[in-house]
């Protein structure tokens, strides 16, 4: 089972590699530049990690449900993509929020109670 400690680092390593993936043909960013978004990608991808158990803790009655679930996840896909139209400038920290979040339930998805569809 995936504790606190391994649902960061998964969502550190999300965060990181989604901004390495996305700025990897990039040629408008100095190599300080590049830096900052792999570092704010990893650091923001391991907060995201941690959201559900944020919201859910594990000694909560409620834990594994809403915020574990994979039509919460749809949902704040859906939100994340509407907001990023209205604040382009903030895609950096939504999309490592979310790939951090997304890499929560996928550690949680293989774990023998799993996590619910709704």
């Amino acid at each position: 089972m995936a504790d606190k400690r391994s649902h960061q680092i998964v969502g550190w390593l999300a965060g990181l590699f989604k901004v390495a993936l996305e700025d990897q043909n990039r040629t408008d960013l100095t190599a300080n530049k590049r830096l900052e978004r792999l570092i704010i990608g990893a650091g923001l991808g391991a907060v995201g990690g941690m959201i559900p158990d944020i919201l859910e803790p594990a000694d909560h009655p409620h834990h594994r449900q809403t915020a574990h679930s994979l039509a919460f996840a749809l949902l704040l896909f859906g939100l994340n993509s509407q907001a990023k139209k209205y604040y382009p400038d903030a895609s950096l920290a939504l999309d490592s929020l979310f790939v951090g979040y997304a890499s929560h339930l996928g550690l949680d998805s293989t774990t023998p109670m799993g996590i619910p569809f709704i």
